[in-house]
């Protein structure tokens, strides 16, 4: 089974959400955890992410923050991270890990290069993931066929139900190798961080939410298409 792990800074915003909607999406077919360069070790995820994840059905309550370490960078088939600083943090710690690591911006930008989506600027992405936004406070329960507005009118719910977690691991391992055809469009688009939402607020908050959660929805929706 693939195993996927996602980086921040105090694992106790960015990556617990990218963590629990992954595993959401991609249920039982893949593994994923999350780490910090500079883990708040033992907290659980700050308030207001909690609340933006049980807007969309999803209980991020048992999440405890850990230190990411040389050896869970080399357990992991991929590593998303949510800033370039978290990536270089990667690669000074482990630099074999360079072909697996990649900004989540980044990995979203690439499979929807692949999957057909022509322009690979950023502008149109981040418009939607802002918009998405207003979709997360008070959704109510979590719809993942919802969230096919984020992946390209993709159904995740049944794509989860038609895919096997032997497909799933191959394209999380082929990834690397997938992506190079788009990789240089997407060099010169260049891909944005995830900003830190961590003491900015409310509107913080969601602005990296919405970011999280409409691309992680476009990446699996690649690895289970």
């Amino acid at each position: 089974m693939a195993s996927i792990l996602v980086v921040c800074t105090g694992n106790i915003c960015r990556s617990p959400a990218g963590e629990i909607l992954l595993q959401g999406y991609l249920g039982d077919l893949a593994r994923v955890t999350s780490a910090g360069t500079h883990a708040m070790v033992g907290q659980a995820p700050t308030a207001p992410m909690l609340d933006l994840l049980a807007a969309d059905g999803f209980d991020g309550s048992g999440h405890r923050a850990s230190q990411l370490t040389a050896a869970r960078i080399e357990e992991a088939d991929l590593i998303i991270a949510m800033t370039a600083a978290h990536r270089r943090w990667v690669l000074q710690e482990t630099p074999s890990a360079l072909a697996k690591t990649f900004l989540l911006t980044e990995l979203a930008a690439g499979v929807r290069g692949l999957g057909g989506a022509g322009d690979l600027g950023l502008a149109g992405d981040l418009a939607g993931a802002r918009a998405d936004t207003a979709t997360v406070e008070g959704a109510g329960d979590r719809d993942l066929a919802g969230v096919g507005n984020l992946a390209g009118a993709v159904d995740l719910d049944l794509a989860r139900a038609r895919a096997d977690a032997a497909t799933v691991e191959r394209r999380v391992r082929g990834l690397a190798e997938a992506l190079a055809p788009v990789r240089p469009a997407i060099a010169r688009a260049g891909t944005p961080d995830v900003p830190d939402p961590y003491l900015r607020g409310g509107a913080a908050y969601q602005d990296s939410y919405a970011m999280i959660r409409h691309d992680s929805a476009a990446l699996a929706a690649w690895l289970l298409r």
